[in-house]
């Protein structure tokens, strides 16, 4: 099989721990560029935090599409916006609100990070994506958000909530842990897996032809949409059993490269 379109997520998959791509990763991605294969970077991030690594790929043009906030946007490299999905009214009102009964640090993008207490897991995020929050007096001014975040350590408390939104809202949003400390809570319309499936019909690539890559459960969506789905071996087990296929590098032992030698290098 021939893949044409290659969708790769980048904390924990792409970048190294230190948030940096390798030059092994650089030239796999470069490689399977000049193959005529459409690279897309498919990220929770915001637009922003993403648009930095792309002089060092040095690979796209300016309507090329990259996908932001787990699908809740599609832009071209241009700015251009192509789609965005968002959270507004009573359901961010209600979802504020099961943040604060459980006493979780609620974020908001619109597409500024907001947030409403300014503790250490918020610098935490910022060091990790680069985005500045703005501390406002209360949440419910904001007329929408792009998702909503919630931002505790693992455990129980966590979990706990997760459970709360799956029983009111399992329906009607997409909740998935993005990192084993955020709890993402995204437009029904929104997630990786329709993002890469509306890119790949506009571009007119077959299913088949989609080979996706990433660690969490944001990424399962476009896993399991792929025709092949690729999970690091750093993965979380579960996203583990639903790919395809399973690197023996993790993201810091380059299993970009690793995706390069095995479907794309001499075939």
């Amino acid at each position: 099989m021939k893949y044409k379109l290659v969708a790769l997520d980048m904390d924990d998959t792409l970048l190294h721990e230190d948030l940096s791509i390798s030059e092994k990763n650089i030239k796999a991605i470069r490689s399977m560029e000049q193959m005529g294969v459409k690279i897309i970077l498919c990220s929770g991030r915001p637009y922003d935090s993403m648009t930095p690594y792309l002089p060092v790929l040095d690979i796209h043009n300016p309507d090329d599409y990259m996908v932001s906030f787990n699908g809740a946007y599609i832009n071209r490299i241009s700015g251009e916006e192509e789609f965005s999905g968002v959270i507004e009214g009573d359901i961010l009102s209600a979802l504020i609100d099961i943040g604060r009964a459980h006493n979780i640090s609620v974020q908001l993008y619109n597409p500024t990070l907001t947030v409403e207490r300014y503790i250490d897991k918020t610098k935490n995020y910022e060091q990790l994506t680069g985005m500045k929050a703005e501390v406002v007096d209360d949440l419910k001014t904001i007329d929408y958000s792009v998702k909503v975040l919630f931002n505790h350590v693992a455990g129980d408390a966590l979990e706990n909530l997760r459970i709360d939104l799956v029983e009111k809202y399992g329906d009607t949003l997409n909740i998935f842990y993005s990192k084993p400390f955020y709890i993402e809570v995204l437009n029904r319309k929104s997630s990786k897996g329709l993002a890469v499936k509306y890119l790949a019909e506009k571009l007119s690539i077959k299913q088949e032809e989609v080979l996706v890559m990433g660690d969490g459960f944001n990424d399962l969506s476009m896993i399991q949409y792929a025709g092949m789905g690729v999970a690091v071996n750093n993965a979380s087990e579960g996203v583990k059993a639903e790919a395809d296929y399973v690197t023996r590098a993790t993201h810091n032992e380059d299993a970009v490269w690793e995706i390069y030698e095995k479907f794309f290098k001499n075939k």
